[in-house]
């Protein structure tokens, strides 16, 4: 776009900025006693999810608020010295995080993991808890502003070689998916349900866009015979999107939520489908360098901050583990292992990002009795670096784990083994950048007024420069008449009186 004036030509370019309004990390803690179903001995383990779809975000005026359910199974040894599991009612949790300027047309990224837990019996059929949640919101919003190529041959000014990321699309949708589990028992009642989605790529081509990601699931159910067990598997996923006004030079990024998930069993009773909602916030960014105006002398520039969201990568590596397990009794037969990690901390350093993190391992067995067991094998943190050249200390690293290739290779007198996997980890560079902008120019026209001055009161939403521009003069000139009323150029009151010279 180019406007004219019969003293300086200006040439702008209106953009679209993907704005960072605000960000926190709160950790907020649940105190709980709940009443178990069996008194226990003691508790081996205590098992927490927090279930994707069950999390309600909502944004407000000047807020976030978070809802959502913790699922809890308890790991224990009965009065009688038999091996108990019990799930406990879901836990409720709500959080506000405050953020000021935030709107409900806003954006929000949130992330919720479990921290540090605490769990004992009281007497010996009461659960005592603590649990730790650590959440990060991150809010954004697209913002149209002009930048400037040039104010004119006459005017000196300095122009700056600036990378922009022009937001050309942004879209929200709820993708379907289905999937079907298989059971080697029949389902009495499907106790919980953790479904995700780990994005693996996303690809841009004419008017098009293409995600493809792997669903996890992991069903938690109880059998005929009443006992507890559970399966878990992958499912690949690809979804192709109708998009406007892009091509294959711009780069896409989406944020993947799984929102609803529903389970429907067969009359076998030995296969569930899933019918999984997905949604998809999708943005789709034009990368350009421009060389634009930063200062300017002989005319007012407006000089705007504006704290930009730039998705710098998006990392994926595999990491072996292998642990070392120790039975008290001979192992008959191996029912199932469950696996999970644990990061502990991320940090983004020059050129990697540092995880600290924990493999456990539940392995649930048989004796040569038929007497079921439980083995809690934790391993030891594991300090691993991923890296990425480029990443810088002042960039954040929203980290994502699953578990594959988990296996047990139990030794001749079935008294010990070896369990190995691999993690799995999707590390999402984020860098809030910021960005100064020259955003408009008060270029003077010649502007005809009755008298010589013009007394005119502050409304709300005005600054000195929005004044100056509307009536055609410098903001210097408008300082200069108001010595004694105006103090601080960049305050201005409501009401406040200013004598605006017209000629």
């Amino acid at each position: 776009m180019e406007s004219k004036s019969s003293d300086v030509a200006v040439i702008n370019e209106s953009i679209c900025l993907n704005q960072v309004i605000g960000e926190e990390t709160n950790q907020i803690s649940l105190d709980e006693e709940t009443s178990l179903s069996n008194s226990l001995e003691k508790i081996i383990y205590v098992e927490i999810i927090v279930p994707q779809h069950k999390i309600e975000v909502n944004v407000l005026n000047d807020k976030v608020s978070i809802e959502g359910k913790l699922t809890r199974i308890v790991y224990g040894i009965s009065l009688e010295g038999e091996f108990a599991e019990e799930v406990l009612p879901e836990q409720h949790f709500s959080h506000f995080i405050h953020l000021q300027g935030i709107k409900p047309t806003d954006s929000a990224l949130v992330d919720v993991n479990v921290g540090d837990y605490k769990g004992r019996l009281k007497g010996n059929d009461v659960l005592q808890e603590e649990v730790n949640l650590d959440i990060f919101v991150k809010v954004t919003a697209a913002k149209s502003v002009d930048v400037f190529k040039d104010i004119g041959e006459d005017i000196n000014q300095t122009k700056e070689l600036t990378r922009l990321q022009n937001l050309v699309e942004q879209k929200e949708l709820e993708v379907p998916a289905e999937v079907d589990v298989g059971f080697e028992q029949k389902v009495l009642e499907i106790i919980e349900t953790e479904t995700k989605v780990i994005p693996q790529s996303f690809k841009v081509a004419d008017n098009k866009g293409e995600i493809e990601a792997t669903i996890l699931y992991r069903i938690a159910y109880k059998t005929e015979d009443d006992k507890i067990s559970e399966v878990k598997g992958r499912e690949e996923f690809n979804k192709k999107l109708d998009l406007s006004n892009v091509d294959s030079s711009m780069e896409m990024w989406a944020d993947l939520k799984v929102t609803q998930v529903e389970n429907q069993l067969n009359d076998t009773k030995l296969q569930v489908t899933q019918t999984i909602t997905i949604n998809c916030n999708v943005k789709v960014f034009e990368i350009s360098q421009m060389e634009l105006v930063t200062e300017a002398e002989g005319v007012d520039t407006y000089d705007d901050q504006h704290t930009i969201e730039n998705v710098v990568c998006q990392e994926r590596e595999s990491i072996k583990s292998q642990q070392s397990a120790e039975f008290s009794i001979s192992v008959d037969k191996i029912e199932r292992i469950t696996t999970n990690c644990k990061i502990k901390e991320n940090k983004v350093l020059d050129d990697k990002v540092s995880l600290n993190l924990s493999v456990i391992h539940l392995v649930h067995y048989k004796d040569e009795d038929g007497k079921k067991h439980l083995l809690k094998v934790t391993g030891e943190e594991v300090n691993h670096f991923i890296y990425i050249a480029g990443v810088t200390e002042d960039m954040k690293a929203l980290v994502k784990t699953d578990i594959s290739d988990v296996k047990i290779e139990l030794t001749p007198d079935s008294m010990a083994a070896t369990i190995s996997c691999h993690v799995n980890v999707l590390a999402k560079i984020l860098h809030n950048e910021q960005l100064a902008l020259v955003t408009d120019v008060n270029v003077l026209k010649d502007k005809n007024h009755d008298a010589s001055v013009i007394i005119y009161s502050v409304q709300d939403g005005d600054t000195l420069f929005k004044i100056a521009k509307r009536f055609g003069v410098r903001q210097k000139r408008i300082i200069s008449t108001n010595k004694e009323y105006i103090k601080d150029p960049s305050h201005l009151e409501i009401g406040q009186k200013i004598i605006i010279p017209c000629n």
